[in-house]
C-alpha cells in the first residue's frame, strides 16, 4: 500500500522572522547600523559564555564573552547581540579587574574563589557557576552586567576598532546609564586575546596633582553621572580625587 504524502501546515505565519540577535556577526550589526560602531557610553550586556585556559605564560585566564543586550526601548538595541570580549589573567595583578567584574554581577570574591564550577569543554574549561548564579551552558537565567564601553583602534588581535569595556558598573549601582554619545567607527575582529592590555590609568599620585577640572573630566571619561562629579566637587579635591580612584579601579594607597 503506497504510503500517502501530504503538505505540512504549521501552526505559524508563514512571514519569515528576523535573524536572533546574538547570532548575528558584528560586520552585520555595524552595517546595519551606517557602518558605526556604538556610541561611547554605559550599556547591558548579556554574558554568554566564559572559558578558562592557560594564557601564553600558563598562567589560567578567565575569557568573557558578552553580547549587547539593550531594552527594546533603548535607541541602541539596533546594536543587539555586537559581541564584546574581555578576559581576566588570574594572577596578582590581575584579579583587581576581576573583581570589578565580579561586582558587576553582584557576586563577591568568596563566591568566585571558593565556589565556581566548570565542565572541560576540549582544551579549555567551560567557567558554568560562581556563587549560586549559573552561566552558559548551565544557565537558568539570562545574566547581565553593565559596562562602560568605548572604542578601541585596531590592534595585534581586531584588525578593525573595535568597542572594548573600560570599567563595569556595580550591580547595585541604581541610577539610569549615560545616554550615548554620536560616535562612529567600524567593526572588531574575532581573535581573542591573550594577554591583558597595558594598563594606562593615571597613579592615585596623578590624581592628587591634577587640578579640579582635570579631575572631573577623568569623572566624565569613566562615564561618572554628572550629579555624582557635582557631589564630589562639592565636597573639595580631595572628595574628587577619592571619586576618580573609586571609578578608575585603583587601590587606596
Amino acid at each position: 500500500m503506497a504510503t500517502k504524502v501530504k503538505k505540512v501546515k504549521w501552526a505559524v505565519s508563514g512571514t519569515e522572522p528576523e535573524d536572533l540577535a546574538e547570532f548575528l556577526d558584528n560586520d552585520d550589526i555595524v552595517k546595519k547600523n551606517g557602518k558605526k560602531l556604538p556610541a561611547k557610553g554605559v550599556y547591558r550586556l548579556r554574558v554568554r559564555r566564559m572559558y578558562v585556559k592557560p594564557n601564553k605564560n600558563q598562567d589560567d585566564r578567565v575569557s568573557v564573552m558578552l553580547i549587547m543586550d539593550e531594552p527594546k526601548k533603548s535607541k541602541a538595541s539596533s546594536y543587539n547581540g555586537y559581541l564584546v570580549r574581555d578576559g581576566f589573567n588570574i594572577t596578582e595583578q590581575g584579579t583587581p579587574f576581576l573583581k570589578r567584574f565580579l561586582k558587576g554581577l553582584g557576586l563577591s570574591w568568596d563566591d568566585f574563589y571558593n565556589k565556581s564550577k566548570e565542565v572541560e569543554d576540549g582544551d579549555r574549561r567551560e567557567l558554568v557557576q560562581i556563587g549560586g548564579t549559573k552561566f552558559g551552558s548551565q544557565e537558568t537565567k539570562e545574566v547581565h552586567v553593565r559596562a562602560l564601553l568605548r572604542e578601541s583602534p585596531a590592534d595585534d588581535y581586531n584588525d578593525s576598532p573595535y568597542m572594548d569595556v573600560q570599567r563595569y558598573l556595580p550591580a547595585d549601582e541604581d541610577d539610569e546609564p549615560d545616554e550615548p554619545e554620536d560616535d562612529a567607527a567600524e567593526d572588531m575582529g574575532d581573535d581573542e586575546p591573550e594577554v591583558e592590555p597595558e594598563d594606562d590609568r593615571p597613579t592615585l599620585d596623578d590624581l592628587q596633582s591634577m587640578k579640579p577640572k582635570a579631575l572631573k573630566q577623568v569623572l566624565v571619561d569613566q562615564g561618572v553621572k554628572q550629579k555624582k562629579i557635582d557631589k564630589a566637587a562639592a565636597g573639595g579635591k580631595e572628595d574628587l580625587v577619592e571619586a576618580a580612584r573609586v571609578a578608575l579601579g585603583l587601590p587606596p594607597f
